[in-house]
């Protein structure tokens, strides 16, 4: 997913929140704003926040640590002569393995071919 989507989607769902938290506040108070702590408002802002916050920490922690992960997940379904190469070798193959992808150019090796 891109992240304009992404944002767009967390927008949408914080959105949802916000009326669903003030719309239940409205609710329990029978209508009646008087009987409640606060303004209705600021129920729908706390639902909002506890919306946006968890999925937007979940999102940044994801994009700090994808490059890492997938690396290491496209290391794992090497075979073994891959796995057991020195850390340069083992890099420069898996920067092939990128610029395949990224370019749809086709490689020699049916093991890079593969990835």
């Amino acid at each position: 997913m891109s992240a304009p989507l992404l944002l767009i989607v967390l927008l949408l769902i914080t959105t949802v929140g916000f009326e669903l938290g003030r719309r239940r506040a409205l609710n329990i108070a029978g209508g009646q704003i008087s009987n409640l702590h606060s303004r209705p408002q600021y129920y729908g802002s706390f639902t909002a926040l506890w919306c946006i916050v968890p999925a937007l920490v979940v999102a940044g922690v994801w994009l700090f640590l994808e490059q890492s992960i997938i690396t290491q997940i496209l290391i794992s379904e090497l075979p073994e002569k891959y796995q057991a190469m020195a850390p340069e070798q083992l890099n420069l193959a898996v920067n092939d393995i990128r610029n395949q992808a990224a370019t749809g150019l086709t490689s020699q090796d049916a093991a890079v071919q593969a990835a």
